[in-house]
């Protein structure tokens, strides 16, 4: 028995000594390793990209015609206060064939043939009423400072007329150009007057065919020689008048009534 036992522990020491050799005791199991190259990675997707933006086309905006602003008004030596010059410029676009404005002189013209019959100092309707709109203007207060000096023209023809030679007569004019263009620059005044003008601000004066504006010779010329002229005048101003109302057309004989005749000599008395 004592034999049995003894080579028991002899064969488990030699299992023991065997399985200790062949590395499998107290020792942890070793992980396995690949020889040779790894299989390449594969990359993760990218993100989605994000869907593109609508395009969004530039349509312009509807094109607003706007007037044209008016221009400030220009200075000159006439004084005339700004508000006042915006009223008369207003004034002549109502009545663009009856009236002009000049802001550099401070002048308003009128064409003579809108303003009167042939021949007359009695006013037309549609003058009248542009006339009063022009005394209210210059009846304001804003314009209250202003001086107003009014001026008749006439073309070179001769008054002929009998009624315009009566009527010069009864306001004890001259019959002929001269009485003819006071007529008229009174007539005028006297509208401005019954619209709250003071007189004290007006002057009157005719200057018949002296200063035309166009050649007489002609039918359109004659027209615009007819014509009543308005200088206004602000706080320390100078009157356009003063200069002048237009550059004056140098006539001709032939463009105004037929020369006198020279006076014949007197022949020599005889020797006593």
């Amino acid at each position: 028995m004592l034999r049995i036992t003894t080579s028991l522990v002899t064969l488990v020491a030699l299992v023991a000594i065997a399985l200790q050799g062949s590395g499998c005791i107290c020792q942890p199991p070793v992980k396995a390793e690949i020889i040779g190259t790894p299989p390449p990675e594969i990359p993760a997707p990218p993100p989605e990209a994000p869907p593109p933006a609508p395009v969004q086309r530039y349509t312009p905006a509807p094109r607003i015609e706007l007037p044209e602003p008016l221009p400030p008004p220009q200075a000159a030596t006439h004084n005339i206060p700004a508000p006042v010059i915006l009223s008369l410029r207003d004034l002549a676009a109502q009545y663009p064939n009856l009236l002009s404005f000049d802001e550099k002189t401070g002048r308003l013209r009128f064409t003579g043939d809108l303003l009167f019959d042939s021949g007359s100092a009695t006013l037309k309707a549609e003058a009248r009423t542009a006339l009063t709109k022009l005394g209210v203007i210059l009846a304001a207060d804003v314009a209250k400072e202003t001086l107003i000096d009014i001026i008749g023209h006439t073309d070179s023809q001769p008054v002929a007329k009998p009624a315009t030679i009566k009527l010069l007569k009864d306001l004890k004019k001259s019959a002929n150009n001269q009485g003819l263009s006071e007529a008229r620059a009174e007539a005028v005044a006297e509208v401005l007057t019954a619209a709250k003008v003071s007189a004290s601000r007006i002057t009157t004066k005719g200057v018949g065919e002296a200063h035309p504006v166009a050649d007489n010779k002609t039918a359109d010329g004659r027209a615009k020689n007819r014509r009543v002229e308005l200088f206004i005048t602000g706080p320390g101003g100078t009157s356009g008048a003063a200069a002048g109302s237009a550059p004056t057309v140098t006539t001709t004989p032939s463009d105004s009534a037929p020369p006198k005749a020279a006076p014949k000599k007197k022949a020599a008395a005889p020797a006593q």
